[in-house]
């Protein structure tokens, strides 16, 4: 049996309640009261919902970053196995790569860290940052939607844009309002 317990805002000590219930306020202003507790048993469908924590990472693919091709490799796949070692973060946590320079894409799909392997990283021309913003949207919406669609609960993103450099296009800023805005 899974048990999801809501906090009573405005009460102390944060006593809880179910979410179908009155908050209950405290009686005596000032006086210690032990937290009180009431629990909703979780019905199958949200029980078997798996968590999903969507980690993206990415990477600045461009001539000047080609030197670093090797370490991003090595520390690409002790990320992925520092993952799959915690045992927590394995359960929930999913990753993805994707390589910008002039363009975008995917190089590897949001998964289990124990489904996939670094990439082979290749040189992708110049530095346009609105071609990443642009190639993330797109991703992490199909990524959401499939997986909402298995019944899954997505949280928000996390997002590792790393880049040794400024920006090539000019209307970046913009884009990335547009397209990483909330």
């Amino acid at each position: 049996m899974q048990v999801r317990t809501k906090p009573i805002e405005g009460t102390a000590l944060g006593a809880f309640t179910r979410p179908d219930t009155q908050p209950k306020k405290l009686t005596t202003p000032g006086r210690f009261t032990p937290m009180s507790t009431e629990v909703a048993v979780v019905g199958t469908e949200d029980r078997d919902a798996k968590i999903v924590m969507p980690f993206y990472i990415i990477l600045d693919l461009s001539g000047s970053m080609v030197g670093d091709f090797s370490a991003m490799e090595k520390a690409l796949e002790d990320i992925i196995h520092g993952v799959m070692a915690d045992f927590v973060a394995s359960d929930f946590a999913m990753l993805s790569i994707i390589g910008f320079g002039s363009g975008a894409h995917t190089l590897v799909p949001l998964g289990p860290a124990s489904d996939m392997t670094a990439p082979t990283l290749h040189d992708m021309g110049g530095t346009n940052f609105s071609a990443a913003f642009t190639e993330f949207h797109r991703s992490f919406n199909a990524d959401r939607l499939r997986l909402k669609n298995n019944g899954d609960r997505v949280f928000r993103p996390c997002v590792f844009f790393l880049t040794d450099g400024a920006p090539g296009d000019s209307n970046w800023h913009s884009n990335f309002l547009r397209d990483l805005g909330y």
